[in-house]
């Protein structure tokens, strides 16, 4: 069969139950699709090979990630060195906000290694830091719970008991709760202290763990503020409502103070962590669970230590100014060895 201007004058085209094209009209040779008459009918063959995608020196592997605001991929890095080659690996984040992120500079949170304009998109490329164990726990719709990150949670526990730290007498869940959280404790102290940044969105799917020393990292910070100062108020609700504080769902004329609100999301996420739900969820959805935040006192489960429970009562305290600070939660005896 011979091409004539790389093009077949054929008729009508329309799809068979054995996918197979009828011999129609105009259709063109590309590189793409190539064409096999087989009797009266027509068959496509597609090259599935695709060419690698790359950012600047970072090639695209596949997608590890997906928020409300963002994509996450995984790419690599190769490159020569004293005649040896090497390869790394990093999370891109791929979306348009990122001021308040990159003012940041902690062991705790992700690190931004490169943004990479994109002449040819609306984007913004991000090479983070890849935190390899991933995030704390992910939902389970069907079963309506916060699953653990396994390899986080055996890789901590080993950790506990290769530092003779860990005690056989007291539950196991907390004692990694404890390493985890303290971690995290101090990374929003850094956060309101030393950056005058709150984060806004802080849950269990956005808290990552590096194998590497089991150092955590708090990650997307697509709703964070900046410079917040002790009088600055808020009007507007940002993050996940069921980790989000009562006083932003329902905002008063005077606002709100930032701070408080990401103590709240630690106390939800911890509480969640250790109990796989969250503590006032309701399977009625969203506006259930925020008028559940308002209106109901916290249910603390009987297997909480005594020192959890205490924790978790304070800073899931409705009244922001009763609520403890970071400062005083890092400072709860929970945390204390």
């Amino acid at each position: 069969m011979e091409r004539e201007e790389e093009k077949l004058n054929l008729q009508d085209m329309r799809l068979n139950q054995n996918r197979e094209l009828d011999l129609g009209k105009n259709l063109y040779w590309t590189d793409e699709v190539k064409i096999k008459i087989q009797g009266v009918r027509l068959m496509t063959q597609f090259n599935t090979q695709k060419e690698d995608k790359y950012v600047n020196e970072f090639k695209i592997l596949k997608s590890i990630g997906k928020g409300a605001y963002s994509k996450v991929k995984l790419v690599i890095r190769q490159y020569e060195e004293n005649g040896n080659q090497y390869e790394e690996s990093y999370a891109m984040k791929v979306y348009n906000e990122i001021e308040v992120w990159a003012k940041i500079n902690y062991e705790n949170v992700v690190k931004i290694y490169e943004l990479i304009d994109a002449d040819d998109h609306d984007y913004l490329y991000i090479i983070l830091e890849l935190a390899d164990l991933g995030q704390l726990a992910s939902w389970d719709f069907k079963q309506e719970l916060y699953i653990r990150n396994q390899a986080i949670y055996e890789s901590v526990l080993n950790h506990l008991k290769e530092t003779q730290v860990f005690d056989a007498s007291k539950r196991e869940v907390e004692q990694i709760a404890k390493f985890i959280f303290r971690q995290l404790a101090q990374s929003i102290y850094h956060l309101h202290e030393e950056c005058s940044i709150i984060h806004r969105d802080i849950k269990l799917d956005n808290i990552l763990l590096s194998s590497k020393d089991l150092k955590l990292k708090l990650t997307d910070f697509t709703v964070a503020r900046s410079d917040i100062a002790d009088e600055t108020r808020l009007f507007d609700s940002e993050g996940t409502p069921s980790f989000t504080a009562p006083e932003c769902h329902i905002v008063s004329q005077e606002g709100y103070r930032p701070k408080p609100t990401d103590v709240w999301s630690f106390g939800v996420s911890l509480y969640a962590y250790v109990q796989g739900i969250v503590p006032f969820y309701a399977s009625g959805g969203e506006l259930e669970m925020q008028i559940n935040s308002r209106t109901k006192e916290v249910e603390i489960p009987e297997t909480f230590s005594p020192e959890l429970s205490d924790l978790i009562l304070k800073v899931l305290e409705k009244n922001p100014m009763q609520r403890l600070t970071i400062f005083e939660v890092l400072n709860h005896e929970f945390f204390k060895l």
